[in-house]
Parts: C-alpha cells; sequence; structure tokens
C-alpha cells in the first residue's frame, strides 16, 4: 500500500514536471513488496510438493495460497495445515495401496 502511494504521489509530482524519483521509489517499493508478499506461498508450497510429489506446482501452489487466505476461527495454522495434509497423503497411499494388492 505504501508503495501505491508512493507512485501515485510521484506520478502527480512528476505530471507538474518537478522530479521522477518519488514514482521510482513507489514503483521499487511496490516491487519489494511483491517479492515479500510470495515468499510465504513460495516456501509452502514447496514443503506441500515436497510432501506429494504427485502434485504439480499449480496446484500445490492454489491449495497453499487458499489456505493463507482463510479468515475467522475455522482457519487452520498452518502447522495443522501442514499436519492434515500429511495425514491425507497417507491416508490417500494406504487406500491406492490396499486397492491394488487386494
Amino acid at each position: 500500500m505504501i508503495g501505491m502511494l508512493f507512485i501515485c504521489v510521484g506520478l502527480t509530482i512528476g505530471l507538474f514536471r518537478k522530479s521522477w524519483i518519488a514514482l521510482l521509489c513507489g514503483i521499487g517499493i511496490t516491487g519489494l513488496g511483491i517479492v515479500i508478499g510470495n515468499i510465504p506461498i513460495v516456501y509452502l508450497a514447496s514443503q506441500v510438493k515436497s510432501i506429494d510429489p504427485s502434485l504439480n506446482a499449480k496446484q500445490a501452489h492454489d491449495l497453499v495460497v487458499r489456505h493463507l487466505r482463510e479468515h475467522g476461527s475455522e482457519a487452520d495454522d498452518t502447522k495443522v495445515f501442514l499436519g492434515k495434509f500429511i495425514g491425507e497423503t497417507e491416508w490417500r497411499e494406504r487406500q491406492r495401496r490396499s486397492r491394488y494388492s487386494g
């Protein structure tokens, strides 16, 4: 949000032919905010992908984003989310093995 504010202020100042430095600072701050905001998604998606290699990157990303955007009392902690995911993955693997062995 701060980066977007800098962009608006910098664009306004730049249009009056004073300076474009505030605009450039705003673009840099916005870019930094985007990178910092995506770090938890990438990290958690790599954890999920390492737990279940059958997922592709898009599926892992969508699963993680859905988890991180949950709000309220029904939202799980990240450790609880990973625990449930591990349990579901193990359960599916047991079901698959029992289906093919039986």
